[in-house]
């Protein structure tokens, strides 16, 4: 889990360093850029590698990672990242929108960490059975606590713009993956890793809007862990997707 904490902060890291070098122009904006490319590659190496999409045959060519500040589409071959796709919409974006759907809708005031327990709880990708819970918060009119009743159709409802920005993400990635490759994630699928790819449906509606096989990935929390030490255990074999 700290290992995937650090991937997530260098790649926030990358993003900053690249409006940091857009200031300059010419020669000296390429060795800007080709110093920060080789540095990416290796982010999205690691990242492949350490979310356990290591396989027996080599590594499965598709991977998604939904985690806090952003998700990172990849497809890898043994010789490195073949197509990458990073947005900054993810978990944290998942529950900006629940907050701003009840300070729209019901003009409720809620906390992220109350935002982030109704997505865990109720939160969906997809239509699923509808339940009721019971949501706290401050009323933006009175300014006094308040409890209202709302259905989990509302929160999938709620999250429908991150989810549909990810699927495009996906959608985009595989248009840009090489014909090769295509073949080998339409018979070994998409692994999904990360906490955001444990909202309920979230699989299913990326492989209706995709039809490509996806699968969520074996404890998706802790696949960072287990995946450095497959690399721990044969480093030279996978030096080409990380360096």
């Amino acid at each position: 889990i700290e290992q995937s904490a650090q991937i997530a902060a260098l790649e926030k890291d990358i993003e900053l360093l690249r409006g940091e070098v857009s200031k300059y122009k010419d020669k000296e904006h390429e060795q800007f850029n080709t110093r920060i490319n080789k540095l990416e590659k290796w982010v999205w190496g690691c990242s492949a590698v350490l979310a356990c999409v290591v396989t027996v045959g080599g590594i499965i060519p598709k991977f998604i990672d939904i985690g806090g500040g952003t998700t990172e589409i990849a497809v890898i071959a043994l010789d490195g990242v073949v197509t990458k796709e990073t947005i900054r919409v993810a978990g944290d974006e998942m529950d900006e929108a629940i907050i701003q759907w009840f300070r729209n809708e019901h003009k409720l005031d809620i906390g992220s960490s109350t935002a982030e327990n109704i997505k865990k709880s109720v939160g969906s990708a997809m239509r699923v059975k509808s339940e009721m819970i019971g949501v706290k918060g401050r009323d933006l009119v009175s300014g006094i606590p308040k409890t209202i009743e709302v259905s989990s159709d509302e929160i999938r409802q709620a999250l429908k713009d991150p989810i549909n920005a990810i699927v495009e993400a996906v959608k985009r990635a595989l248009e840009q993956t090489p014909p090769e490759l295509s073949a080998d994630i339409l018979d070994r699928g998409i692994i999904m890793t990360g906490g955001g790819s444990m909202l309920k449906g979230i699989d299913q509606l990326i492989r209706e809007r995709t039809n490509v096989p996806v699968n969520i990935a074996e404890e998706p929390l802790l696949s960072v862990v287990r995946g450095t030490g497959k690399v721990l255990e044969d480093v030279k074999k996978y030096e080409s997707v990380l360096i």
